[in-house]
């Protein structure tokens, strides 16, 4: 009896909850895999001393980045300030928020097409964007 209710349980839960999740364990197993390049962490040397970024104005008697080059503004140096100051720079802190943003994302966006366009379209659009290599 207990096993019926949890199979109807898990039953009730959203289609696209289970493909959130999918894309939150799949990203998982490759969060360590690969070393930090360069152009997922350039932001986030706007606060070291060993980078200048490109406009730098000076507010209250600090320097604050605002562009790290000419056309890269500094809006991710700023979500991650607060995370890199207490915890060391590795591939799993620089990666793992953007993943749960991610999942979010695609959760959120079978939502709407779940609720615009019904739940047919809303688990392939929901496959299709955990798919992209881009997310």
């Amino acid at each position: 009896m207990r096993k019926l209710l949890l199979t109807e349980r898990a039953r009730r839960v959203s289609p696209g909850f289970w493909i959130a999740l999918l894309f939150l364990l799949c990203g998982l197993m490759f969060l360590r895999k690969a070393g930090i390049h360069f152009d997922a962490s350039f932001e986030l040397a706007s606060f070291y001393r060993c980078c200048t970024p490109a406009f730098r104005p000076v507010l209250f008697g600090h320097r604050l980045p605002v562009m790290i080059l000419p056309y890269l503004g500094a809006f991710k140096a700023w979500l991650y300030y607060p995370l890199l100051q207490s915890l060391d720079v590795t591939p799993v802190v620089l990666r793992l928020p953007v993943l749960l943003v991610g999942t979010v994302s695609v959760w959120l966006f079978f939502t709407i097409l779940d609720r615009t366009v019904g739940r047919r379209a809303a688990i392939a659009g929901a496959l299709l964007l955990a798919r992209m290599r881009a997310l």
